[in-house]
């Protein structure tokens, strides 16, 4: 998609997101002229986002905007939450030598105090499974 005249407008709604501004980057570095617009509103609902699960086959979920990790059994009960000191939550896994550290990663796009947009490390009791390497 190569764009030769330079000449072609492209809206972009959502812009401030993760997907819209990949692709107003993509379209921007192949020439187009990108208006972006976005109503940057500060209300999220508490919703799921990444999760990552121990060896127990237990599921953690970072709630975003929920400052918490949830925890669920096999049985899909909420057995256990860890609350976290950003309110974006975005990601977790584990690590450390003995996989048993809690990595947990949070968004500053909204609210960029406290500890907003940083790593988080926990020690668990539980033990993470190797993620699997792929070949792209």
């Amino acid at each position: 998609m190569e764009n030769k005249n330079k000449k072609i407008k492209i809206l972009v709604t959502g812009c401030v997101g993760f997907i819209g501004f990949h692709v107003c980057n993509f379209l921007t570095n192949k020439g187009f002229h990108v208006i972006g617009i976005d109503n940057i509103n500060t209300y999220y609902d508490v919703n799921p986002d990444g999760a990552t699960i121990d060896k127990m086959d237990n599921y953690y979920s970072c709630l975003w905007g929920g400052s918490r990790i949830d925890i669920y059994n096999k049985n899909n009960s909420l057995f256990n939450q860890i609350d976290v000191p950003f309110t974006y939550p975005t990601c977790c896994c584990f690590g450390g030598v003995n996989m048993n550290k809690l990595l947990i990663t949070s968004s500053s796009l909204l609210n960029n105090n406290n500890e907003n947009g940083k790593l988080l490390l926990i020690d668990t009791k539980y033990t993470g499974v190797n993620e699997s390497i792929a070949n792209i």
